[in-house]
């Protein structure tokens, strides 16, 4: 995964950019391990789409604390990340702006008409494959090899903390579906993966654009590797917990296959 560099660091607000800027097209709010580097690749494959100006799928704009003073500064500095096109689309796609503490809101406070995507993996999938992410790229780096360190920090910080964000999933999809309406798509990992084309069809036709077959279809972008965590086993309760998310979450989705979650 790469992030933008211009967000994450306050003197990229004066860097040069393009003299261009514009509001983006389609915003991808979220979520993690839901497949979303692979999709927003075979979006910006169709030759109507293109890849916004910062070069990276995920910005990350709303997850930053910005003050009142820095914040048009910052909002401005953003926007010359979608202008270099007036025939095409571009967007960018943050998977953390869908759980984050403000920033879903920001992003609809900001850009109330633009396109909305969000997709949603199952919650006990989605946990273990998050968990493995984490414990393979972060944790790696800051415990090494200390097995202790590593089993403390996954047991009393990221387990809480992941499962946490995504119990809340199904609160804050019903409000944003309220919210945005139409404007809004929500996609089923699982069904992007078994049946690649008619969904990406669904999610051109969404964004106005033709039917493509893109390059990179059956290619995976970012798959996940194996680890120690690769075959975790959650405790009952917690995986109980997360079935009972997904119920909640298929309950939204009437377009969700249900069989392609467990359990």
């Amino acid at each position: 995964m790469r992030y933008s560099l211009q967000m994450l660091n306050r003197k990229y607000l004066k860097s040069s950019c393009p003299e261009q800027s514009g509001k983006p097209d389609f915003i991808g709010l979220g979520t993690p391990k839901a497949g979303t580097s692979w999709w927003y690749q075979l979006l910006v494959e169709h030759p109507k789409i293109k890849d916004n100006d910062f070069r990276v799928k995920e910005t990350c704009y709303f997850c930053h604390p910005w003050d009142n003073a820095e914040n048009d500064a910052a909002l401005a500095h953003y926007e010359t990340g979608f202008g270099s096109y007036t025939d095409a689309l571009v967007g960018e796609w943050s998977t953390l702006y869908f759980s984050h503490p403000f920033a879903l809101e920001r992003v609809i406070e900001s850009y109330p008409n633009v396109k909305k995507l969000v997709a949603f993996r199952d919650p006990v999938s989605c946990l273990k494959s998050w968990v493995s992410q984490v414990m393979r790229n972060r944790a790696s780096k800051m415990l090494l090899d200390d097995e202790e360190s590593r089993q403390m920090y996954w047991l009393y910080d990221l387990l809480p903390s992941l499962y946490t964000q995504i119990m809340n999933y199904p609160d804050k999809l019903r409000w944003l579906m309220e919210k945005e309406g139409d404007n809004l798509l929500v996609l089923q990992y699982e069904a992007n993966k078994t049946a690649t084309q008619r969904q990406l069809d669904k999610t051109l036709a969404f964004l106005e654009q033709d039917s493509f077959e893109p390059p990179s279809l059956s290619k995976r972008i970012n798959a996940a590797g194996n680890n120690d965590f690769s075959e975790l086993t959650l405790p009952a309760h917690v995986e109980r917990d997360l079935r009972r998310c997904g119920k909640a979450l298929l309950s939204l989705c009437n377009d969700f296959e249900p069989d392609l979650w467990e359990g």
